[in-house]
This record gives C-alpha cells, structure tokens and sequence, in this order.
C-alpha cells in the first residue's frame, strides 16, 4: 500500500517541470495503515454483494428498526377503522404520511406482520410469543384474537417476535359449562 501511494504521488508530480515538483508530504504516508484496512473492508463488501450474502445491520440497529415499526404498525391501528382498515374521517391526513412511512421501511425489505385472526397450527410449532389464552364461545380451533407486538422481518430474517393473544374454544379449556 505505500508504495502504491508514493507511486501515486510520484507520478502526480511527473505532471509539474523538474523545478517545480516537491517531496511527499509525510503525513500521508501516516494514513497508509488505514487506507489498507478500508480497502480490505471494500473488498469484502463487494464480495460479499457479488455473493449476495449482505452483512445484517448491528443489534442495536434491528432493534431500533423493529421499535419504529411497532410503533408505526400501533399508530396505523388507532387511525383506521378495524374492519376495513380505512383511516377515520379526521385521520386521513396524517394516515398518509403513517402509510408513507410504512412502504418506506417496507421498500427497505422491512416486513410487519400482524397475526389477528391467524388459526393456531394443531401441531403446536408457532414462532410467536403467546401471552394469554382466553375461551371464545364463537371458535371451532386455537386462534389469534389480537397481536400485542407484530412480528418483524428485515431481509426475511426474524428481528422480532410478535406477542399475541390466543382464543381458544370455550369446550376445551373448560370442559363442562
């Protein structure tokens, strides 16, 4: 690496008459060790872009994504109305710049999921947090009655677990009513 930058600045000075051209700077050749050290860092990134394979961002970085997005994700909930999820009347103002917000971080291979009105799998293997089950008279199997956290993916890699809570069929939890 130095003597890619003393060739570097020898031949800029080629570009001056013999009277005119100056030695090299020594400080330069200080940032010599760093410059190395970014050009390796380069290197393995396009490597690594070339392989497809991207560095996931650090921790405190995917919990400050998965942070903002719950809170967009809650917001959207009190802005639109739950059956249709159309915003209310006097919302849909700033429920546009809340939907701008979330295709932006949706566009950045952020995904939010909202598990309501999932069916629990009979085999039991579910990747969410379940915090309470309450008896629902009106469901036939185990389902998702309202997601607390939602799930979130960023690359389709699981950043956050959603929290939910389960409904479960009045008969099985009680068994005589």
């Amino acid at each position: 690496m130095k003597r890619l930058v003393h060739a570097l600045q020898a031949s800029r000075q080629h570009l001056y008459p013999k009277e005119y051209r100056i030695d090299a700077p020594s400080p330069i050749l200080d940032l010599a060790p760093q410059l190395e050290d970014s050009l390796r860092l380069l290197r393995e990134e396009v490597a690594a872009s070339k392989v497809g394979l991207r560095q996931p961002p650090s921790h405190s970085v995917t919990t400050m994504l998965a942070d903002v997005a719950t809170s967009l994700w809650r917001m959207r909930l009190r802005m639109a109305e739950p059956s249709t999820g159309l915003p209310f009347e006097e919302m849909k103002r700033p429920f546009r710049h809340l939907q701008a917000a979330l295709d932006a971080l949706a566009e950045g291979e952020l995904e939010v999921v909202d598990h309501t009105g999932e069916a629990v799998p009979e085999s039991g293997d579910y990747m969410l947090r379940m915090v309470s089950f309450l008896p629902r008279e009106e469901l036939s199997r185990e389902t998702v009655v309202e997601t607390l956290k939602p799930t979130i993916l960023y690359q389709g890699k699981l950043i956050q677990v959603g929290e939910v809570i389960v409904g479960t069929p009045k008969k099985q939890l009680g068994g005589q009513e």
